[in-house]
Order: C-alpha cells, then sequence, then structure tokens
C-alpha cells in the first residue's frame, strides 16, 4: 500500500497538504499525526546539520513504519515549496531548499512531490534548462498524484537527483571554487519487464553504468510512456487509415529514451487479455473481425520503423528463447525487425546471463567510450575521476575532499546500506543497497579514500549478492571483468594517495568478495578472487622491504601453480618432458647399454617420472641394469637433484589443489 508523509515548514501549509492525502482516501490528519513534519526554524549554517539529521531520522523511521528497511515504489513525500533554482546540496546559505536537496540525495528509493515549485524561465540558448525545469514540475507536481501512473523513483527516470547535482555542480565551481565534481547521469533508459526482479536488475544494471531508469512493470506505466495517441489515431476495436497513415497522425515527440531493455513476452497483471505484444511490429488483421496487434500498434512510440518518434540508440530484446512454433516464428520476425531498425541498432539477447557485466557485453554496451576510462558507461557519464584534479597540478588550494554538507548525505547513504547487508532477502532487496552505495560512491567524487572504498566495497557485495541470489543469471557468473573494473576504480579513488593504497583497497574489497561467494557455493568464482589477492598479498609484502624483490620469480611461479588445477597439470607436464630431456642427455651409456637414441629417450622419460613422483632417485623396470647409484656422474646428479626438489614442491601444490578441490565441493 502506498504510504505518504508530508514535510512543511508551518502548521498552515502542512495541514493544506493534509487535504490532497483525504483527496487519495488517507485518514484525515490529526494533532499529533506521526505522518506530518514541521520545521518552522531558520536554517542556516549553524543549523542545517542539525535540521538534516532531525528530518532524516524521522523520514527513515516513518516510512519504514516497522519494516527493516523503506520498500520499494511505496513511500511518498509532500513538500510544501522548493525553489528548483536554488536545489543544490551544499550552498551555506541554501536554507530550506538545500535541506530538501540533501534528503532527496539521502532517499533515493522515495517519492518527491512539491506543493510549490519556483521556477526562472529561460529563453534563448538556456532553452533546455527550462525544458528540464518542466520535465521535474511534471514529475514532482501535486497534481502527479490524480494523473498517470507512478514512475519507481530508485534509478532517478525524471531526473531530479540528477538536477541537484547539476545545480551543485554549478555552486562548486563558481561560488564555492572547489574542483569537486558529481557525476551526470544525461541519459534516460528503459527496462521493461512484467517480472519486477528482471526489470529492477536490468534497470539498476543501466543506472550503475550511467543511465537514468525507468522501470515499467504495469501496463498502466507502459502506456503512460509509449502509448500516446491524437485523436485521429484509431482506437482498438475501431478501423481506420492504413498504418502507414496513422504514423503521421501520431503527435512528433519521442518518447526521449535513449535505451530501450525489453522483455519480449509482456504479460503486465493489469493488461486485458485481448492486447498481444509478443510481435514488435505491427500485425495487420487477416479479417475485419479480427482485432489489430502488435507492440508498435499498441505503443505507437515503439514503432522503430518510425524514427521521428522510436529514436532510441539501442533497442535490446531480452528473451528466454522460447520453444514453440508460434513463439519461435515471433523470435524471428522480432529479430528481423529490430536488424531493420530505422535509428541506430537493435538487437536480441538471450536470457539467463551470467551476470551484469555479461549483460551488458551481449548487449554490445561493454565498450570505452570518449573521455571514459570505465568500459561500459553511457555517453556523458564521467566515472570514476579520470584524472588529478585542478590544485594536484597547480599546487592551487582547492577542496581536499567532498563538501561538508554532502559527507552528511555520504554518511547516511553508507550507514542505510551497511544495516542491509545482513538482510537480503530479494533481489530488489540487494538492489537497493546497491543503489544506496553507488551513490555515495559518486557523491565522494572519488575525494574521501576512507569513505569512497567503503561504498565502492558495498556496492561491488551487492551486485555480487543480486547476481547470486537472482534465478535469472547463471550459476557461474562473471567476475573477471569485475576484477578489472575494482583495479581501475580503486587506482582512480586512491590516486592522490599513492600506490600502496590502491592495492590495499583491491584487497579490502576482493577479500569481501570471496567471503560472500564461498558463502554462495560460486567456487570457480572465489578461486579466481583468491588468485588475484594472493597476488596482491605478495606485492604488498614485497614493496614494503625492497630487498625481497629477489624471491619476485619463485612467488610469482607459485601463484601460477596455485591459479588454477589444470594449469597446474599443465605446467608439470612440461616439468616432466623438460626432465625426460635432461635425463636422456645425462645418463650414463652404461645404463642405457646397447640401445639407441629411442632407448635413452624412454629411459630419460622414465627417469624424469619416477624421480619427480617419488621424489628420490630414478627408478627402472629392469632391476638388473645398472642404476645412477652404482655409477654416479655430475650431469645425473645434478638432474636428480632437480628433479628431487622440484617434485617436493610440486607435491604440496598438488595436495593443496587436492584439497581444495574436496574440501568446497
Amino acid at each position: 500500500m502506498p504510504h505518504y508523509l508530508i514535510l512543511a515548514q508551518s502548521k498552515i501549509t502542512a495541514n493544506t497538504l493534509g487535504a490532497w492525502l483525504e483527496l487519495l482516501g488517507e485518514k484525515p490528519l490529526t494533532d499529533d499525526d506521526s505522518r506530518r513534519m514541521v520545521w518552522p526554524d531558520a536554517i542556516d549554517h549553524t543549523t542545517a546539520i542539525h535540521a538534516y539529521e532531525t528530518l532524516s531520522e524521522w523520514i527513515e523511521n516513518a516510512a519504514r513504519a516497522g519494516a527493516d528497511a523503506i520498500p520499494l515504489n511505496r513511500v511518498t513525500v509532500l513538500v510544501d515549496s522548493v525553489n528548483l533554482a536554488e536545489l543544490d546540496a551544499v550552498s551555506e546559505g541554501g536554507g530550506w531548499d538545500s535541506l530538501i536537496a540533501l534528503l532527496v540525495l539521502s532517499f533515493p528509493e522515495i517519492r518527491w512531490l512539491f506543493g510549490v515549485m519556483t521556477v526562472v524561465e529561460k529563453s534563448g540558448s538556456e532553452a533546455g534548462i527550462f525544458d528540464e525545469e518542466r520535465r521535474i514540475i511534471k514529475g514532482h507536481s501535486l497534481s502527479s498524484l490524480l494523473s498517470g501512473p507512478r514512475r519507481d523513483p530508485l534509478f532517478d527516470p525524471t531526473g531530479l537527483r540528477d538536477w541537484i547535482r547539476r545545480k551543485t555542480n554549478c555552486q562548486l565551481a563558481h561560488t564555492i571554487k572547489d574542483d569537486l565534481r558529481l557525476p551526470e547521469r544525461n541519459k534516460l533508459a528503459a527496462s521493461i519487464d512484467e517480472e519486477k526482479s528482471y526489470a529492477r536488475f536490468h534497470g539498476y544494471v543501466a543506472y550503475r553504468f550511467g543511465y537514468r531508469a525507468d522501470v515499467i512493470t504495469t501496463w498502466g506505466l507502459m502506456k503512460d510512456r509509449f502509448g500516446e495517441e491524437t485523436e485521429s489515431f484509431p482506437r482498438e476495436n475501431e478501423t481506420g487509415p492504413s498504418p502507414a497513415e496513422n504514423s503521421e497522425k501520431i503527435r512528433k515527440e519521442s518518447h526521449g529514451y535513449w535505451l530501450l531493455l525489453e522483455d519480449m513476452s509482456l504479460n503486465f497483471p493489469d493488461k486485458e487479455n485481448k492486447i498481444h505484444l509478443l510481435h514488435l511490429a505491427r500485425c495487420h488483421p487477416e479479417s475485419k473481425d479480427e482485432k489489430q496487434a502488435g507492440r508498435a500498434f499498441h505503443c505507437p512510440r515503439l514503432d522503430s520503423e518510425n524514427p521521428d518518434i522510436e529514436d532510441s540508440q539501442h533497442r535490446i530484446l531480452i528473451t528466454t528463447g522460447q520453444t514453440s512454433r508460434r513463439d519461435n516464428s515471433a523470435l524471428r520476425e522480432n529479430r528481423v525487425y529490430l536488424r531493420n531498425k530505422k535509428n541506430r541498432r537493435g538487437k536480441v539477447v538471450l536470457k539467463l546471463t551470467s551476470g551484469l557485466f555479461d549483460l551488458w557485453q551481449r548487449c554490445g554496451l561493454l565498450r570505452k567510450r570518449p573521455k571514459s576510462k570505465r568500459l561500459g558507461n553511457a555517453p556523458g557519464f564521467q566515472w570514476p575521476p579520470s584524472s588529478l584534479p585542478h590544485s594536484q597540478e597547480t599546487g592551487e588550494e582547492l577542496g581536499h575532499g567532498a563538501q561538508g554538507l554532502l559527507l552528511l548525505v555520504i554518511d547516511k547513504l553508507v550507514e542505510r546500506a551497511r544495516v542491509l547487508t545482513d538482510k537480503i532477502a530479494t533481489v530488489g532487496d540487494a538492489v537497493l543497497g546497491a543503489v544506496l552505495a553507488t551513490d555515495a560512491l559518486e557523491l565522494t567524487g572519488g575525494k574521501n579514500l576512507t569513505t569512497a572504498i567503503e561504498a565502492l566495497s558495498l556496492k561491488h557485495r551487492f551486485e555480487v549478492l543480486a547476481e547470486c541470489q537472482f534465478s535469472g543469471v547463471e550459476h557461474h557468473i562473471g567476475i573477471k571483468p569485475r576484477m578489472e573494473e575494482i583495479a581501475l576504480e580503486t587506482e582512480a579513488i586512491s590516486q592522490w594517495f599513492g600506490k600502496k593504497a590502491a592495492l590495499n583497497a583491491q584487497m579490502h574489497i576482493l577479500n569481501e568478495l570471496v567471503r560472500l561467494l564461498r558463502e554462495h557455493n560460486q567456487f570457480d568464482e572465489e578461486q579466481i578472487c583468491m588468485r588475484r589477492v594472493r597476488t596482491l598479498h605478495t606485492t604488498l609484502w614485497m614493496r614494503t622491504q625492497p630487498w625481497r624483490y629477489m624471491f619476485w620469480p619463485f612467488i610469482r611461479y607459485v601463484e601460477q601453480l596455485l591459479a588454477s588445477f589444470p594449469r597446474f597439470l599443465s605446467i608439470v607436464t612440461v616439468w616432466l618432458l623438460v626432465l625426460a630431456v635432461l635425463f636422456a642427455w645425462a645418463l650414463p651409456q652404461e645404463v642405457v647399454g646397447s640401445g639407441g637414441i629411442l632407448e635413452r629417450i624412454v629411459l630419460g622419460l622414465e627417469s624424469a617420472i619416477t624421480s619427480f613422483f617419488s621424489v628420490g632417485s630414478p627408478i627402472y623396470h629392469d632391476t638388473g641394469a645398472h642404476t645412477t647409484t652404482t655409477l654416479p656422474t655430475g650431469p645425473m646428479v645434478f638432474v636428480s637433484s632437480l628433479a628431487i626438489v622440484s617434485g617436493f614442491l610440486h607435491l604440496g601444490v598438488l595436495i593443496t589443489h587436492l584439497y581444495t578441490l574436496v574440501s568446497r565441493r
């Protein structure tokens, strides 16, 4: 059930907002109603911290309503007024507007609506800014309570949190003169699936790579976002002009999504049975009595044959791959339809994937973009920080970390994420924790080392939890791209503190992932992480005392032996072949007798195998033959010693591998 809270600056405006609750069928406000919070005091730099802590604690307790966490897409806070131009998170004199900005950033899963929104109209070159304000007004005005379905705020589809980041960056650059910059999300994605787990998982993948995202799990929201029609457009039960003529009559306004992630078999719970969405294209009726069908018919803004209204750059159809003859035919037709997409590209991706990195790679999006260090980032999304700040290059004293008010938000997000770590029961819980950690990490700008590393660790832990617990992901999850990203981000975050800090941060995060993977029986992924942890540990051990680098070849060789059992067997095979050649060369002629080169090779291989695995002198099948003990030679002693020492070392590694395999599988 929806849950509504009221936050106001006076009791009069709070009671006015209470009238809206009655319109929604809620109980009228009482004098001591816990759903209402009034903060009449003035807010300045001396009272901002107290006001934030008090209000954030009230919102969290009231929104949870006794539960472990705030439910997703259920809580709405009504605020009496806000000035969008002052909605930033760092202004010392921002007062009420800055306080609201801090609260919005602290609770990304809450929907925020405003009674009065003050805006400044722009013109000319600044018209784009006005368009963004208009979008926020449409999505966050009180009238949206009564019109249209609600949009899940978790991935910031309306851009409110991104607007706050943008206004904050303006304050940092022009007023405070700080080099901190918060990453901004300029592109919008849509995750369309009737299964909430899939929709939220795919939506989060888009969000973590730099997109704002709509999670569409109902037919009502699907029609609202993609099904607008003009009066001249025929309804589903009417006959009318041809599809080509209809497409010209659709209002020339695109849906605005840069990326579409769609399920093929959409069976929304609120969809009528007569509406069929299996085919992406319009399906022409074979008779007058048969109704038109197809996703492009019911959702005209998803007609990829019309690039004016379906202007997505990537349209990805994610499906399990059906087995029935009818569904296989639809899948083939949908492939052709997406291949002929008028604007940019379309693609079909089959479930199941081996995690979020594999999903992004199959979608063709896990690639590097200009001015972006991380693979898969959305256009214009800058994370991790790409270079040293201006103050490091010029020596000018600017900021050394996130601004004080932002630190309040970061600490709150990290605290809330940390509480969730032991309470993950669903994919939605893991996704919520990942969003909290992701937002906290990005708000640091990579300039608060300890906090940023903790947020980064929480982020990857929640992502791995989501992958391990989600039945829509294969058992074996992709871990190598994650380790590469961790190395990249820790290096970027630690660039002000040196290489040693980055190595320690990597080891801390990977150790946490090893624990999670072990708990969820992800044996192979655990071993891959352990291999990297061993490398980091020995690297740090050698860096503390430079003379220890003399052991570098031996240490790295042992790491290769421990990397995997197949690699160990391959290395042992190479050793046996090398020792066989050496024994064949070193064997005295008395041992070989009258045999030729073939006999020498056979005896060399036999000597290598028996000496290596027995950790002793070679043993021969012919007991009457002379042995190297009775006929010692310098080369034979050297080769035998080499075989004994190497056999002893590799026998210990073999026991380690066997114990690991038996104990974990």
